[in-house]
């Protein structure tokens, strides 16, 4: 039984296109069949120089500011971000 469940979103001066990034997997995850505080999703920011993470952060994401790493790197640290 799947009891939680989180979409990482690795981003790269996505500033202008995260919000409506997150918006979207909301509204996805808002047809699990899971409450809404079990579905979360993780945004992490792989170096950014822009408004990227305050976005987010304004989506009510998590935010990870990683330095930049690329996006495997980044998907991996939300990844364990999530899992722990």
């Amino acid at each position: 039984m799947i009891r939680a469940a989180a979409v990482v979103v690795p981003a790269h001066d996505e500033g202008a296109s995260v919000a409506a990034c997150v918006a979207a997997v909301r509204r996805s995850l808002a047809l699990a069949p899971l409450a809404p505080d079990r579905c979360h999703v993780v945004v992490v920011a792989d170096g950014c120089h822009d408004a990227t993470a305050s976005a987010a952060r304004l989506m009510d994401a998590h935010v990870l500011e990683v330095p930049r790493g690329g996006v495997g790197a980044a998907r991996a640290e939300g990844a364990q971000y999530a899992i722990d």
